[in-house]
């Protein structure tokens, strides 16, 4: 990876922060994209003692803020007009309905429109590169999801763990799509499943789902071999072959078959563009 320039969202801890650790590790130069400005430059500090490195950037942004997703690009482009990677990392579950200041569902707006306008941003600069690729962290509890185009921010009926799975079946759509639109300029585009990691993912619940989270703690695996996966899609030839799979563990997985469904990518991508005013050509 020397000399390649990578880009990850929610950088400063978990999955995130352990793939910008893995990729600066083998020469990238890497961008963090955070939230928080006093986490990320903690973040960076403690990348930077762990590889031995400086080769870490910071950009603070609120990604659930599609006007913060914006500026964030317009930085990022500015600095490196040629981006090799871009890890569209950061996400959330909220047990309760909450909306951006857009009015969208707060899962919705972070998990699957960021990655939508981030990429569609950062796009001339991923084609600069050449083969670039553009990698989605997902789950899957995509498995799990329903797209209802009648009701995509979940208003008429919330219930907190649908409405996640339901984004991270938006994102193996979305990477469909992003691939076959993407192929002409040789890039490539991957979706992920980062297994169950042990992370602050669900700590806000209550009652009987709380216990079991806190209780399933010691099982669950690290963010370091999660982020083994992300790495892999970056870094590797073997992730230049094909493009629009969906990843478990540095292997090619079959997909839920409303992930496989290249109508409902097309229609989501089109209300995507819709939503955001990102037009895609």
């Amino acid at each position: 990876m020397d000399g390649k320039v990578v880009i990850v969202t929610g950088a400063n801890s978990g999955i995130g922060k352990s793939a910008a650790a893995q990729l600066g590790a083998l020469g990238a130069k890497v961008v963090l994209v955070c939230r928080n400005e006093e986490k990320g430059r903690q973040a960076i500090a403690e990348l930077e003692q762990k590889t031995g490195r400086q080769a870490f950037e910071l950009v603070c942004a609120d990604l659930s803020d599609l006007d913060q997703t914006r500026r964030a690009a317009r930085d990022i482009a500015q600095r490196h007009p040629r981006i090799d990677v871009l890890i569209n990392n950061a996400g959330v579950y909220l047990p309760t309905r909450h909306r951006t200041k857009d009015g969208f569902e707060a899962m919705f707006a972070l998990n699957h429109l960021a990655p939508f306008v981030l990429t569609h941003a950062l796009l001339p600069n991923l084609a600069a590169a050449g083969r670039a690729r553009v990698v989605t962290t997902s789950s899957d509890g995509h498995r799990l999801g329903t797209i209802r185009f009648d009701d995509l921010q979940a208003e008429r009926s919330f219930n907190g763990m649908r409405q996640y799975c339901s984004t991270k079946l938006a994102n193996v759509l979305f990477t469909r799509e992003l691939a076959r639109r993407i192929a002409p300029r040789q890039m490539v585009a991957h979706a992920f499943h980062p297994g169950l990691v042990r992370t602050g993912f669900a700590q806000d619940e209550r009652g009987l789902f709380q216990v079991l989270v806190k209780l399933s703690g010691p099982f669950l695996r690290g963010p370091d071999k999660a982020a083994k996966t992300a790495t892999h899609l970056s870094a590797s030839d073997d992730a230049l072959k094909s493009s629009g799979d969906y990843w478990v563990d540095l292997e090619r997985v079959r997909p839920a078959r409303q992930a496989r469904d290249d109508e409902a990518a097309a229609r989501l991508w089109e209300i995507s563009e819709t939503l955001t005013g990102a037009r895609w050509s």
